[in-house]
């Protein structure tokens, strides 16, 4: 785990300083005494000097590969081998993969987790590093997915701000207000009714209705009530009706006696498909 914080490290700083201990920050930006990391005992002996020379002909022979698509596969793979045990030489491979290159979304990925899991700033700043526009999207949703379990406000402002779209983002997009919608129904309401109309609103109502009528159920059904916009309003009962289709009869039963005409008619129809979908 240190060595793989150690690649995390220089990665985000580029490079410039990896033999320095590093400062652990936690997401609120206040310092935290930095802790010296552990003696190299024989399970984590620190690699020999023919076995690095090894790697660094492996990489070297990569670099030489004509086909670019096979150069980055093969240069990515000696990454991964590399994290833990050579991370400065995983770090210094990492650098030479052309951003965009096939195998280095799914490292940008991983190593964002991974750093975000440590220091939730130092990866907001790497990411916004890495020059590819794809990348910073794959990026901030992982690091998104991490801050959520603490702070989804701010795991939500973040992807307000990264500019992703597509169905990264959506998937990000759900699994954040599914966390946030669990403590803050509220404030989680609020946002998604920001949101243009399309794929992701939808989704976001389908997720905070449910979430919401699972912990206070009265509660979201006079939220619907309260939405002025007429699409927004269907948007939300449509929600409804098929978080009530999701539960078990007696459940239903007791959230249709809240429910108002429009979204018991809507629960019918869907019931109806459901049973005619079934049936076949």
């Amino acid at each position: 785990m240190i060595a793989r914080f150690r690649l995390l490290f220089c990665l985000s700083l580029s490079l410039p300083s990896c033999d320095k201990p590093a400062e652990k920050r936690n997401t609120g930006g206040s310092e935290v005494k930095p802790k010296a990391p552990p003696a190299i005992t024989k399970s984590k002996r620190a690699p020999s000097s023919e076995a690095r020379k090894k790697v660094r002909d492996s990489l070297d022979g990569a670099n030489r590969i004509s086909s670019s698509e096979e150069r980055a596969t093969a240069i990515a793979a000696i990454v991964w081998e590399n994290l833990e045990l050579d991370p400065m030489l995983a770090a210094d491979a990492f650098q030479q993969l052309t951003p965009g290159a096939a195998g280095r979304v799914r490292l940008v990925q991983h190593l964002a987790m991974r750093l975000a899991e440590e220091d939730a700033d130092t990866a907001i700043k790497w990411a916004g590093t890495l020059g590819n526009p794809e990348e910073i999207s794959f990026a901030y949703g992982k690091i998104a997915l991490v801050i959520a379990e603490t702070d989804p406000e701010r795991a939500a402002n973040l992807l307000s701000e990264s500019g992703m779209e597509g169905r990264e983002f959506d998937v990000a997009l759900v699994q954040v207000i599914q966390r946030w919608a669990a403590t803050k129904p509220t404030a989680a309401a609020a946002w998604v009714v920001l949101f243009d109309p399309g794929e992701a609103r939808t989704a976001s109502m389908n997720t905070v209705v449910s979430q919401w009528a699972k912990s206070d159920t009265p509660a979201a059904f006079e939220w619907i009530g309260t939405l002025q916009s007429d699409a927004l309003r269907d948007e939300a009962r449509q929600a409804m009706a098929e978080a009530i289709l999701q539960q078990t009869p007696t459940i239903q039963s007791e959230w249709l006696n809240l429910a108002n005409p429009e979204i018991r008619s809507s629960f019918e129809k869907l019931k109806q498909q459901a049973d005619k979908d079934d049936a076949e």
